[in-house]
């Protein structure tokens, strides 16, 4: 089965991210994340790597919640550590 790997940093999603409010970024993050989810599940992917950063922790908070909610996601985790440090979060799909 396929995979997904989906680079959430806001430099990645828009082209002037300094013009953006805090909340406005967040916004863009969730809703990039909800579509590539989306994508996936009708892809038959078998998971979802989000790069969501470390930060503050206020976007890896905001992906898990979401995940949470979301039918097709049987359980997500820190990804890999090797690879991705702390600031990924996988997401299997059913």
């Amino acid at each position: 089965r396929k995979t997904r790997e989906v680079d959430l940093h806001i430099e990645e999603l828009v082209s002037r991210p300094h013009k953006l409010a805090p909340s406005e970024m967040l916004k863009i993050q969730l809703q990039h994340a909800e579509r590539a989810v989306s994508q996936a599940i009708m892809e038959h992917c078998a998971y979802v790597v989000f790069i969501h950063g470390v930060g503050e922790g206020v976007l890896r908070k905001e992906i898990r919640k979401m995940l949470e909610f979301e039918e097709q996601v049987s359980n997500f985790e820190n990804a890999d550590p090797a690879k991705y440090g702390n600031g990924a979060t996988i997401a299997y799909l059913k």
